[in-house]
Parts: structure tokens; sequence; C-alpha cells
């Protein structure tokens, strides 16, 4: 059958297409998939901020008078001492924002607390059923060993021969054919 460049070309192009478009499909749906975008504040970083700073609240600065525009003869006005910002002092109940997200807070931390506790009696159980699965099967294959060694004493019983144990090394010879050994 005669080369045709064409069909070559052809194959050669198919198997490119295939492949990108298995590579393309990949990626359009690892990317829809997979989110990168980061979900919105959660309710207590929406409480916190929201909350009002108190210790940052100051007084306000008492208002200097500025002279009025007269014809009087330029005196220099004494220099008046500025009034330093002194900050408000701390209100002893807090707002009632702040209780709110207190509590939320103390009962995340139980919830989180009891989830933890759960957690780890959940561990604790599959380690004592770990240990326990492994105790059963230990057990069930000394019954294993035991019976098969039972068995074969009884065969041997029932063949006439004397019950022994059997050893790998006290095997019998057996002849086979050695190809590199000559014969004498």
């Amino acid at each position: 059958m005669p080369f045709s460049m064409t069909t070559y070309f052809a194959g050669v192009g198919t198997v490119v297409g295939a492949l990108a478009l298995g590579f393309g499909g990949g990626v359009v749906l690892t990317n829809t998939a997979i989110k990168d975008t980061r979900a919105g504040p959660t309710r207590i970083e929406r409480v916190a901020r929201s909350e009002p700073i108190a210790a940052l609240q100051m007084v306000a600065a008492k208002a200097v008078p500025i002279p009025s525009v007269d014809q009087a003869p330029a005196v220099k006005p004494a220099v008046e001492q500025v009034p330093v910002l002194q900050p408000q002092p701390i209100v002893a109940e807090a707002p009632k924002e702040t209780q709110h997200a207190k509590e939320v807070e103390q009962s995340k931390q139980a919830e989180l607390t009891k989830q933890a506790e759960q957690k780890e009696a959940g561990q604790r159980r599959a380690a004592e059923r770990k240990i326990d699965r492994q105790r059963r099967y230990a057990e069930r294959k000394t019954r294993e060993v035991a019976t098969t060694r039972r068995m074969k004493q009884l065969q041997m019983e029932e063949r006439g021969e004397p019950a022994r144990p059997e050893l790998a090394y006290d095997r019998v010879e057996e002849p086979h054919f050695n190809l590199f050994e000559s014969r004498d």
C-alpha cells in the first residue's frame, strides 16, 4: 500500500487534537471545581469591627478665640497654652454588643472543646478496637496452627507412621536430573 502524507498528517493531527482536548478539559474542570475565593467575614469578625473603641475617644479641645480685625495697634497677644487632649475615662460597664460577642465567643469555645473531647474519645475507641482486632487475629492464628498440627498428627496415625514433627531440614532426597553433572 502506498504511503500517503495526507493520511499521516491527519492521524498525527487527530492524536494531537485529542491530547489537547483532554488536557484542556482537565484544566477547565479543575479550575471550576477548585475555587480560591475566600468567603466573607464571619459573624464574630463583623461584630468585632462594629464595636466602638472606648479607649480612643478623646475630649474635644476648647475653642481659641480669634482676635477681631480692627485698627488696634499691632500688639502680639500672649501665647495661650493649648489644652492637652486627655483620654476619656473607660466606662466600667461594657456595651451590650461586646457582652453579646463575648457570649458568642464563649459558646464557640465550649463547642470547640466539646468537639475536641468527642474527637479524642473517638480516637481512643479506634485504638481500643485496633488492639482488640489484633488480639483476636493472634488467637485465631494460634487456633489455626493448633488445628493444622492436630490434623497432620491424625493423618500420620492413620497411615501407621509414628507422630513426629516435620522439620524443614529433615527431608528425603529425591532423585532429580542435573544437566551439569556427568554420569560415572
